[in-house]
């Protein structure tokens, strides 16, 4: 976690240099990016480990979903805070705070004491760590299963970050619509998460995980026929809605199939995979948009989304997983 806030720091850090000093590479800004996306993950690794150490079994979904609650306030507030600060110090000095925002959580986090938390291993060892990752998903092809999901729900999101925008400007205003429609999703997300984090999971998480991407995939095909600001905004809310139990589901199994002193080394192997699906989904949405158009995109992506849900939903492994960690023996002999 601490790595991941500092090559954050890098990243932001640079982009910033780059505009002080003339330079508009916009290749440079998307390579730098798409960095950030797979980076990102490596910040929260730990968190996931943690609950487990914390809390019972049975608690642990419930936690999930309330650690979800802050996150998505976060989305609510963070665009209004950065559209101010942007407009009255402009974007490079707030990339400079955002640098200096991720060196001070590096900070906190290498100030806790070992004694709080299961000791992590040296930073040279970091590759006998993602060798020890990639050995408990050889071992459990339900985690594997798992992250290709989480690759593909990451990669069919990643077409509204080219839609919106392109949305927003041409039919609804431009950037206070944008932000509008990205403050309804984070409202969806909020509220979702405040609901499912009142009482333990109790459906069958694996069979949950695939009806999420297969109503995530409807309301994608039903934004290609909403032509009105409202309808778009709705979606957006039921986006946002639907979206919430996906990832504390995918930790609560994290935690309940693989050992506690591997959760770690497994969320750091699998997570930059799974991070490359959005930027992934956005780079050939662009490249998609023009031969099929707004509307033919984002409903050929409505379909494929669905298509990859009934397919996962096909495999023995997700389909009859369901609140227990029966899997965890796979990975116990590590």
């Amino acid at each position: 976690m601490v790595l991941g806030n500092v090559l954050l720091a890098l990243i932001y850090g640079g982009i910033a240099v780059n505009s002080h000093f003339g330079v508009h590479w916009i290749w440079l800004s998307y390579v730098l990016l798409a960095l950030s996306s797979v980076v990102t993950p490596l910040t929260s690794t730990g968190r996931s480990q943690l609950v487990a150490e914390l809390l019972p079994e049975e608690e642990r979904s419930t936690a999930n979903f309330f650690d979800d609650v802050y996150l998505h306030l976060t989305w609510l507030v963070g665009p209004a805070i950065a559209g101010l600060s942007v407009a009255w110090l402009g974007y490079g000095l707030v990339l400079v705070l955002d640098a200096v925002s991720f060196i001070l959580c590096a900070i906190f986090l290498f100030s806790i004491p070992s004694s709080l938390h299961t000791p992590g291993t040296r930073f040279s060892q970091l590759s006998r760590n993602l060798l020890d990752g990639v050995k408990v998903l050889k071992q459990s092809p339900l985690l594997l299963q798992l992250g290709g999901l989480t690759f593909f729900f990451n990669f069919f999101f990643g077409i509204y970050a080219v839609v919106l925008p392109i949305v927003a400007r041409n039919n609804f205003g431009g950037a206070k619509a944008y932000g509008l429609l990205w403050s309804a999703f984070a409202v969806g997300s909020f509220i979702g998460g405040v609901i499912f984090s009142r009482k333990p999971w109790k459906l069958a998480m694996g069979p949950s995980m695939t009806t999420v991407i297969i109503l995530w995939g409807i309301l994608t095909g039903l934004l290609s026929f909403a032509h009105q600001y409202w309808m778009v905004f709705g979606i957006m809310v039921l986006n946002g809605l639907v979206y919430t139990p996906y990832e504390p589901l995918y930790r609560t199994i994290i935690q309940q199939v693989v050992p506690l002193r591997m959760q770690a080394k497994v969320s750091s192997t699998i997570r930059p995979i799974t991070g490359l699906g959005q930027p992934t989904g956005s780079w050939l949405s662009g490249l998609l948009a023009t031969p099929l158009g707004l509307t033919g995109l984002v409903l050929t992506s409505g379909v494929a989304t669905i298509l990859v849900g009934c397919a996962t939903f096909m495999t023995p492994r997700i389909r009859n997983y369901r609140n227990d960690s029966s899997e965890a023996s796979i990975s116990n002999s590590l």
